[in-house]
């Protein structure tokens, strides 16, 4: 795949790769399944311009911990106007002129184009990361030798994607701590399961862990080495009217952790000393108690109903299909009425 960057005075980011049609395809119904949620206040993060010009604060910044950054974030002055994204969306061409249309259209000129066209290219503009299509077999492959799991455990996706992470990473940020602390401990691979719409903001923002309502063996993210524990959490949700591979798919993560020592791997008892209640963390579970020490590597994509056709029209029948049986019913009622008439009689028994 070829990738293309650029600087900015805090990161080196990388754009989505207009060429990998998938990717444009899987950012795009990412995107539109957080904004379609009723969730969406809390798991359309970042907000794109069009829905916050009438907020006075940044919304993003009630995604960060106060404990951690050290800001006690105010509530947006006014409530986001979420209502205007639904018809935008309705206007998105396909995956294929989405991804062209991407690498066609400079960002300088972007600004001038039609409302749909802004926001189409506000969500493939260049990131904290890119999506890259790749081998389920390979990256199968990798998960098992990570994981330790046996690749006949491994549930086959439809499709893998790889969650690809910039060369130069500005300093003190989330990723670079990561990275770091990744170099000084090392990772494993762990599974973590969770609905469709949460995806798009665990992948610009990271994951949240001092949100989490569960804290059954202490505070953070949970995370399984277990395929299959993980696909129990995962709840697949709708995608993009115009996705060329699906309409309900679900999202597996797949996620390095660092071995760090405040990570609970399997056995790690939890609680006070002195607490009869103490508990040791059950097998294949990990807890990340920290969102420095975790971060998604590969998106496992499972298809929930087979690909539709986007490439042709709906023909006028299935486009009013209820219109139709109606009018079918008033024609058959027409003509069983005139089957009764003498005028039919008269021109039946002479037709016999």
């Amino acid at each position: 795949f070829f990738f293309s960057t650029r600087a900015t005075s805090a990161w080196m980011s990388i754009q989505p790769n207009p060429r990998d049609e998938l990717a444009v395809d899987v950012l795009i119904s990412l995107f539109v399944a957080a904004a379609i949620s009723f969730r969406r206040s809390t798991v359309l993060r970042p907000l794109p311009p069009v829905c916050q010009a009438a907020a006075a604060t940044d919304p993003d910044a009630l995604l960060e911990p106060p404990e951690e950054e050290g800001v006690n974030a105010a509530p947006p002055a006014a409530e986001p106007d979420y209502e205007c994204l639904a018809p935008l969306i309705a206007e998105f061409p396909s995956a294929r002129e989405a991804a062209a249309h991407y690498l066609a259209t400079p960002t300088a000129s972007a600004a001038a184009a039609a409302p749909s066209a802004q926001l189409l290219h506000w969500i493939l503009r260049p990131n904290k990361f890119t999506l890259a299509s790749c081998d389920p077999t390979l990256a199968l492959a990798d998960i098992a030798r990570r994981t330790g799991a046996a690749r006949s455990d491994l549930l086959v996706p439809q499709y893998v994607m790889e969650v690809v992470q910039p060369a130069a990473l500005p300093p003190n940020s989330r990723a670079q701590r990561f990275a770091d602390c990744a170099e000084e401990y090392g990772t494993v691979l762990a599974f973590h399961g969770t609905g469709l719409e949460n995806v798009y903001s665990i992948l610009n923002h990271g994951f949240l862990g001092h949100l989490n309502k569960t804290a059954l063996f202490g505070a953070g993210t949970y995370f399984s080495q277990d395929v299959r524990v993980a696909t129990m959490f995962c709840k697949s949700g709708a995608a993009w009217e115009g996705s060329a591979f699906a309409r309900q798919w679900s999202c597996l993560l797949a996620c390095e952790v660092v071995r760090h020592p405040s990570v609970k791997f399997p056995g790690t008892v939890v609680g006070d000393v002195d607490s009869p209640q103490r508990e040791s963390v059950p097998d294949t579970y990990v807890v990340v108690p920290s969102n420095d020490h975790v971060r998604p590597k590969y998106l496992l994509i499972y298809v929930d109903k087979p690909p539709a056709n986007t490439t042709k029209k709906m023909s006028f029948f299935q486009r009013h299909r209820f219109l139709c049986l109606v009018a079918v019913y008033v024609v058959v009622l027409l003509l069983l009425g005139l089957s009764r008439t003498r005028w039919f009689k008269r021109w039946w028994r002479g037709r016999v």
